[in-house]
Order: C-alpha cells, then structure tokens, then sequence
C-alpha cells in the first residue's frame, strides 16, 4: 500500500516530543535541550515519524543518569534533515551499534543489564527507512550514546 503522507512541521514535532518527554525526565531530574532550525517542512507521514523521533528521544531519557541532559540538535542539508539525540546514558559497546536496530535485540551494558524490549529503535528504522531515511548510532566521545535520524526532505 502506497504510504499516506502530509505536510508537515518536523520540527513541531520534535518540540510535541520534547514537552511530552518532560514529565519523565523532570522526575529524574535529567534536562532536554534542543538546538536547531525553528521549522522544517516535509511530507511524511507525521504518525511514522513522530514514533521515530519519539522512542529515541524516549530511549535516551531513560538511560541517562539523574542530573544529565540530553541533547536534541537538528540541522537541514540540502537533501534531508538530521535530528541528532545525545544521551549521558551508559553507552553501548561498538560492536552491538547496529545490532540495536534489529527487532527484539537487547544489548547487556553490564552494571544496567539488558536494555529494552528491542522494538522501539527497530520501529524508528523502519519508518525512516520507508521515507528513503536512515538511523545509526555511534558512541558519544565522554560516554553515552548519539543516534542520529535522516529524513529526506
């Protein structure tokens, strides 16, 4: 079935995101910032592309420790938008960054045990993937994890 889109806002979106996402990192006193174009136009479709954006931004609010930020930066290039999510969480050894995308992969990072379900960044891929996008993760240089969202605008 060809996929519905819409015009939309992305950026709207990550801002919905962001202020959803506020309830559970206050509780733990981990801060969201956010950096980048005041507003980005794509037709997409905005369900599929908000739970992308959702469950990183999620994922990377969950396993930060108390008293760290997470860092939202998105920037425009001439054929598609990067959403970049910066965590202080624990990380992940090299070799398991792309294995986290496929379904029901949990990674165990020793001291926190296995992480998640392994749904939520294989449905992020997936629906960047149906738009032409893409999704990689890379480890932060002070620790924790950056995974990075391409959306062809």
């Amino acid at each position: 079935m060809p996929l519905e889109r819409q015009t939309i806002d992305v950026i709207d979106l990550v801002a919905d995101i962001i202020d959803d996402c506020r309830f559970e990192s206050l509780a733990k006193t981990v801060s969201i910032s956010y950096e980048g174009p005041s507003s980005v136009i794509a037709t997409v479709n905005g369900e599929l592309i908000y739970r992308a954006i959702e469950n990183v931004i999620r994922n990377a609010v969950k396993y930060s420790p108390p008293g760290t930020r997470v860092m939202v930066a998105a920037t425009c290039r001439s054929d598609a938008l990067e959403i970049r999510v910066h965590d202080c969480g624990p990380g992940l050894p090299r070799e398991h960054l792309k294995s986290i995308f496929r379904p029901f992969e949990r990674v165990d990072t020793g001291g926190e045990g296995q992480l998640g379900f392994g749904l939520g960044l294989s449905i992020a891929q997936r629906a960047l993937h149906v738009h032409g996008g893409d999704i990689r993760a890379d480890r932060n240089a002070d620790g924790g994890l950056s995974v990075a969202l391409f959306l062809p605008l």
